[in-house]
């Protein structure tokens, strides 16, 4: 997966002590200082600059601007706190808040604020924090909070129909610990747990907190799941994790827990043998999750032009078929894996580029189909290695690199033409001079911190690598085409 990193740069100054008179909710506004701090935003994390070093490095866990970074003194210590609110957000958005400590000097999580998870309006002289809660019932509802030492209480409670007269509303129990109840569960783990159930594994998905909510008796964390794409996004499903007890729950309309969804494995499909699923691509281009638009694809590609193998690629003691779909434009090439579970349906092990080395102990090497960033003469790819208890593939990280000699073309390109040199190559980091850099971005990671580049020199990507290859050895493959004559040999 290709990404374009772009990295903002937030001169921001933030106040050190003694902040007076400051404007309420005024972003990246500049404040009487004593220290000089400043920001970069890039890609999901934030990163806190002193001078010219970075000496914190925030996770947003989303993505972020830099209009939509917010310095106020949220608890009216005289320090001034960070609120990182999610890009595209307006007001009352989903964020995170970070509270400023003045004896470490750093930015900590601020578990309390972050309870509520969206953006609140400070009121200097009251000292208050002005919450705008989603509901049904009314045209506008606001919570205003006030701090008892390290906790906030509900001080009022407003709402209006028509958006002009409001009304106080009852300041019950329930609602003073509406928002900054007890949890057994962070944030983060509720993000990390729900993911694990509903993770497609598709580029545009995506996950925001919205709120603590309250269903009956359970208090939930509000996630909204939505798809990015090119013209638009598209809200795809709510879910709610319990603050208490961490059960995830699909909350489109009532509370229907995920872990007693019956759903089949995504990866699992109907009985049939190697051979009715050669003849179904071959004949019909049928594939066993998707028919292909054969008009679309046979009128200029010929089927023969596909390689298929029969071979036990996972050491499992029985064959898999593995099959090399290239009659296609680059974007519609795909390489499979296809095995048997112990009913006789087809399980696919792997789904990927068809540009692929496989090593006898499980592991595979995926190229992507494009090279066009930084790499050059270094091909980027994908490592997986077989896991003997899920039957599949799974992704341990993606390798890309920057090559010294393409940066320098770059920049000379650059120079000739009058424009400014926009490339830096890190020679700090090629210690060993070999002219390329490595960044490994760990499948955990290519989720929360998809833009987390971070480069080694060519001494730790070959450790690294090498913890994975070892002394494997490279699979040929007995690959033949997919004719009609050889899918009549098959016999599995």
């Amino acid at each position: 997966m290709k990404k374009l990193i772009l990295l903002l740069c937030i001169s921001v100054m933030l106040a050190g002590c003694g902040k007076e008179n400051t404007e309420s909710s005024s972003a990246l506004e500049t404040i009487d200082v004593v220290e000089d701090i400043t920001f970069n935003v890039k890609g999901k994390e934030v990163e806190v600059i002193k001078g010219e070093e970075i000496i914190q490095i925030l996770d947003c866990n989303y993505t972020s601007d830099k209009e939509k970074i917010f310095t106020e003194d949220y608890d009216f210590d005289g320090f001034d706190d960070l609120f990182v609110m999610m890009e595209n957000g307006a007001m009352y958005a989903p964020g995170t808040y970070f509270r400023y400590n003045p004896d470490t000097e750093m930015y900590e999580k601020w578990d309390t604020l972050n309870k509520i998870g969206r953006q609140v309006i400070i009121d200097d002289e009251k000292q208050t924090l002005k919450y705008r809660k989603n509901t049904s019932e009314y045209w506008m509802e606001y919570l205003i909070y006030k701090w008892d030492n390290d906790r906030l209480i509900l001080s009022e409670h407003i709402a209006s129909e028509d958006g002009k007269n409001f009304k106080n509303l009852p300041l019950t129990e329930e609602t003073v610990e509406n928002t900054t109840a007890d949890v057994n569960i962070t944030l983060d783990e509720a993000t990390e747990k729900l993911w694990s159930l509903i993770d497609t594994g598709e580029e545009n998905q995506h996950l925001a907190y919205e709120e603590i909510r309250d269903y009956g008796e359970r208090q939930c964390y509000l996630f909204r799941e939505y798809n990015d794409f090119d013209t638009h996004r598209a809200t795809t499903g709510w879910y709610a994790v319990d603050v208490k007890t961490g059960e995830c729950f699909d909350a489109l309309n009532e509370l229907i827990p995920l872990e007693t969804k019956e759903t089949e494995p995504a990866n699992v499909y109907e009985k049939q043998s190697y051979k009715q699923l050669l003849k179904n691509i071959y004949y019909e281009m049928k594939f066993p999750d998707y028919d292909y638009n054969e008009e679309n694809y046979l009128s200029s590609y010929s089927m023969e032009e596909n390689e298929f193998a029969i071979y036990d690629i996972d050491n499992d003691g029985s064959d898999e078929l593995i099959l090399m779909f290239t009659s296609s434009a680059m974007a519609g090439m795909v390489g499979y894996i296809y095995d048997h579970d112990g009913e006789g349906r087809i399980i696919e092990e792997y789904r990927g580029f068809p540009s692929l080395r496989f090593y006898d102990n499980g592991i595979i090497e995926e190229k992507i189909s494009h090279n066009q960033g930084n790499s050059g003469e270094f091909w980027p790819y994908t490592l997986y290695k077989y896991d003997t208890q899920t039957d599949i593939y799974e992704e341990i990280a993606h390798v890309s690199a920057i090559d010294r000699e393409l940066i320098e073309y770059k920049n000379q390109m650059a120079e000739e033409s009058g424009v400014e040199n926009v490339w830096e190559y890190p020679h700090d980091i090629d210690v060993s001079n070999s002219g390329f850099v490595y960044n490994i971005l760990k499948s955990e990671d290519r989720k929360t911190k998809p833009d987390d580049y971070v480069y080694v020199d060519v001494t730790e990507y070959e450790k690294w690598h090498n913890s994975y290859i070892g002394n494997a050895e490279l699979i040929e493959l007995p690959f033949i085409k997919l004719t009609e004559e050889n899918i009549e040999k098959v016999t599995q």
